[in-house]
């Protein structure tokens, strides 16, 4: 492990050298600054300042947290097989117009620069990335592009202020249009790290992201897994249930046993886990909402789809789209709006909950949209 303590410099291994010669051999030595002794004590002391720091750097450059630039780059691929994060430079096409023919056939060839100049930025310069042959007849080409400075950098896509850099076979040739996408920047190393990290933790077996990732990979499109504590405080921090579903949120019986036997190799060892399927079915709701003042002081229109907004984002929600509470969503409405007060369900009638103990042969998946609800508006009594 490297050592944390500032490393010794060249004036440490000076004083150190001036030190055993006046110890040992003549405590009278003239060791200063500028001595006789400094010319075979200096560049030894200079040498060692080398070595050791050279150490340092070697220690640091096999673990994730000490190494830096190459070096991590390198020991994060060996590692886990995991690539950084170059910089790259934004890719595109630019189109390329001439008044006619007159000057036959040519070559756009690579390299070839287009500079984007405007008043409120800096010039940006792009690069053709490959030779484009051009016709007798041709008027008109796209060539292929690339930003000169790599990174990230926004999108554009400009019709004006191109201009081509460089000398072509026929002058007047224009660029009329140009579009490129955004680069990439080189990663950080704590980014990098703290992204090994995280991957490595979801992965790990037992995780619910393992969990997820393996009836995925089995087949299922929407996944839910409940742990022990999903509704009291167990200390067991395992995952009871399981349950797949399409994109539909439906499923058979062979894509819930196909997840089932996947999952043998992401859970950890124990009590067998239930897996069941989901199956989805349409919620309407019927509510009124009481207004701090009469319904005509408010925008209705705007106040009513904002409560249907609200409901909606309520259900998009996974947990909530299984096991709902209607204080949940009054309480959601009632953040949402100042101008509410209370909240009053007629339907549903009740909430909706997950049965513990004895799963659910099947999970119900509620699916709500704005044509669903009705809202009544009522001042206050």
């Amino acid at each position: 492990m490297p050592s944390t303590k500032p490393i010794p410099t060249v004036s440490d291994f000076l004083r150190a050298a001036a030190n055993a010669i006046r110890g040992r051999r003549d405590k009278r030595a003239d060791t200063r600054e500028g001595s006789v002794y400094e010319m075979i004590l200096g560049p030894a002391a200079m040498l060692f300042a080398r070595q050791v720091q050279r150490d340092r750097d070697m220690f640091r450059s096999v673990y994730n947290d000490a190494a830096t630039g190459a070096q991590l780059s390198a020991l994060i691929l060996e590692k886990y097989g995991v690539e950084r994060v170059e910089a790259t430079s934004g890719t595109g096409t630019a189109t390329l117009e001439r008044a006619s023919a007159a000057a036959g056939a040519g070559t756009i060839w690579a390299g070839t620069r287009v500079f984007l100049a405007s008043s409120t930025t800096e010039v940006r310069e792009f690069s053709v990335t490959a030779d484009t042959t051009v016709s007798a007849t041709a008027i008109a080409v796209e060539v292929p592009i690339r930003a000169a400075k790599p990174g990230r950098t926004a999108a554009i896509s400009v019709t004006s202020g191109l201009v081509v850099a460089d000398p072509l076979w026929d002058a007047t040739w224009t660029v009329t249009g140009l579009t490129c996408g955004e680069g990439t920047d080189f990663e950080d190393a704590r980014a990098l790290v703290a992204r090994v990290r995280n991957s490595r933790l979801r992965a790990r077996r037992g995780h619910e992201q393992a969990i997820v990732d393996a009836c995925v990979a089995a087949g299922a499109v929407n996944v839910v897994a409940f742990a022990s504590s999903f509704a009291n405080t167990s200390p067991d921090p395992g995952f009871n249930a399981v349950y797949v579903g399409d994109g539909g949120y439906s499923a058979s019986t062979s894509l819930v046993r196909a997840c089932q036997v996947a999952c043998e190799a992401a859970r950890p060892i124990g009590a067998d886990t239930y897996f069941g399927a989901m199956t989805p079915s349409s919620l309407s709701m019927e509510l009124t909402v009481t207004l701090w003042d009469q319904p005509a002081t408010f925008d209705q229109v705007a106040l009513t789809q904002m409560i249907r907004d609200v409901i909606v984002h309520y259900f998009a929600v996974a947990r909530n789209a299984y096991a709902y509470r209607r204080d949940a969503i009054a309480g959601a409405i009632l953040r949402a709006s100042s101008a509410v007060q209370a909240v009053t369900f007629t339907t549903p009638a009740s909430d909706a909950a997950i049965t513990l103990g004895d799963w659910p042969a099947t999970l119900t998946r509620y699916r709500v949209t704005a044509s669903d609800i009705t809202v009544t508006l009522a001042g206050p009594a």
